[in-house]
């Protein structure tokens, strides 16, 4: 081989590692290839802590985006929203049906929430599609971030948004496990409710009211499940 060749091929080799280097750091170790993996890779490394936020149903009531003791499901929707949103809804009715009214003392501890990231959702529209998909509260709330709070709450679980003048919006959606400590600890696709429930059930047994040696140890469980 000549010296020129040679020059050229390690060029070649020493260009292609830093492109794989860059690669591996950019999707945090191959891990995460999507905006939706860099998410839940990134939050299943360093749980992310839920900013305070006023999240009201369509009746005024408050809506805790966290509750001690308890997992919150959240996801973020539209009632304009015609084609992801009517699949969250739908996912989401699943996951009620499931945890059926909380048979399980696990499923007693699992809630769910939905929150409108629409300036334009009212309380007449909020109640309207929380009835269309069946959600029954206490189980499954549906309401709406207050103006003020909107940017950081979709900013700390990463919901992107665009308006879509035939769909209503396009965005990322995603079932966002919640602890009781305030903290988005899971992030599962949102084509995977029965994921979504099982990753729900092993979060309950991880509570923050759990002692350090017992939570060390359902961590550890949790991991080797994923």
């Amino acid at each position: 081989m000549t010296r020129r060749a040679a020059t050229g091929v390690a060029g070649t080799v020493a260009a292609t590692v830093l492109a794989v280097a860059a690669l591996a750091w950019s999707t945090q170790g191959f891990r995460a290839l999507t905006l939706d993996g860099a998410r839940a890779a990134a939050v299943a490394n360093r749980p992310r802590p839920v900013p305070s936020a006023h999240v009201q149903d369509a009746d005024g009531a408050a809506i805790p985006i966290s509750v001690p003791g308890m997992v919150t499901v959240v996801d973020f929707v539209s009632t304009a929203c015609l084609s992801v949103c009517l699949a969250q809804g739908s996912a989401f009715a699943l996951l009620q049906d499931s945890l059926g009214g909380g048979a399980t003392s696990a499923d007693r501890r699992i809630r769910l929430v939905t929150v409108s990231f629409d300036p334009d959702d009212d309380a007449s529209r909020l109640r309207g599609w929380a009835e269309a998909q069946g959600a029954t509260a206490p189980s499954w709330r549906v309401g709406r971030v207050a103006a003020d709070d909107r940017r950081r709450l979709l900013e700390t679980f990463g919901i992107v948004l665009v308006r879509d003048p035939v769909a209503g919006w396009r965005h990322n959606a995603a079932f966002h496990l919640v602890d009781g400590g305030g903290a988005v600890r899971r992030i599962i696709a949102a084509n995977d409710p029965v994921g979504a429930l099982r990753a729900a059930r092993l979060l309950v047994d991880v509570a923050p009211d759990a002692g350090p040696t017992e939570r060390s140890g359902r961590l550890a469980a949790d991991r080797a499940a994923r």
